[in-house]
């Protein structure tokens, strides 16, 4: 109900941009050394 309890169910939730690029950034390496053998 209260703004701060909704504050920290969005925090718990929500996937920070650098984790998400950081998971990107692992994907396509993955992908290049997968092409690469």
């Amino acid at each position: 109900g209260t703004f701060l309890s909704f504050k920290d169910d969005f925090l718990a939730n929500y996937q920070p941009a650098d984790e998400q690029i950081r998971l990107n950034q692992k994907q396509k390496w993955l992908k290049r050394h997968n092409l690469s053998q």
